[in-house]
């Protein structure tokens, strides 16, 4: 593949922030119940922070295996999103490359690619679809090697379980804050968060996020179907 400076210097703020959230990951799994390998599988297949930080969650909390998978289908689905929107820069490029890089986008890799993508374009200049390979397999491999490292690490550090609990709570609210960035996001947080703790005391584990992800999911693509049909009525009335 070609372009791998660009890549490498694209990809490494995103490479850089995955260290500790992938060690945090791994630890956390291994504590969970998981083994080494499985959590480098799932790094590999599944690849996904949330998910992965969800899955140890629910393990900690005995949820059943279907209600893990389920969550994963759930959090991975918008990747079906980002990938969709890459289609117009990938349109020839070969299909391996193609699913290569889908299967190894993350958001932040997404957020880079569509960045530089978009001003090349604007510019006209040029990005071929191997600068954006390399953006979304640097960030793959970091994220994967550090899971499995973080791994070993939990089967030589064995936290309280307590403390672990606390250290889950802390990297949701972590991964949360950052995506805080309107008003509606807010909202749609805090009764998300409202939801689940009224359920709590009514609903399994597993099954409480996945239907507060569910309530909160739609009522977000609500509001914002509405606020961007009230925009575009102001527009027309100008």
């Amino acid at each position: 593949m070609t372009g791998y400076k660009e890549g490498i210097r694209e990809a490494l703020p995103i490479m850089v922030g995955y260290v500790p959230l992938g060690l945090a990951a791994g630890l956390l799994l291994k504590q969970a119940g998981l083994s080494v390998l499985q959590i480098g599988l799932m790094s590999m297949l599944v690849f996904g922070g949330s998910s992965q930080f969800a899955t140890a969650a629910l393990l900690m909390n005995e949820a059943s295996f279907m209600d893990i998978l389920l969550m994963i289908i759930l959090l991975n689905s918008r990747q079906m999103l980002f990938t969709s929107s890459l289609a117009k820069y990938l349109k020839e490029a070969p299909l391996f490359k193609t699913l290569l890089l889908c299967q190894c986008t993350t958001d932040e890799s997404y957020a880079m690619n569509m960045f530089q993508f978009e001003k090349a374009e604007k510019e006209e200049g040029q990005r071929s679809v191997d600068n954006g390979l390399w953006v979304a397999c640097l960030t793959y491999t970091t994220w994967c090697v550090s899971t499995i490292v973080g791994a070993l690490l939990g089967g030589i550090i064995a936290g309280p379980e307590a403390v672990m609990n606390y250290v889950l709570t802390a990297m949701f609210i972590g991964l949360l804050i950052p995506q805080l960035k309107t008003r509606l996001i807010v909202m749609i947080a805090g009764l998300s968060g409202l939801l689940a703790l009224a359920l709590a005391p009514f609903l399994p584990t597993g099954v409480n996020i996945m239907l507060c992800t569910l309530v909160s999911s739609y009522l977000g693509y609500w509001l914002e179907k509405r606020r961007m049909r009230h925009l575009r009525g102001k527009r027309r009335n100008l």
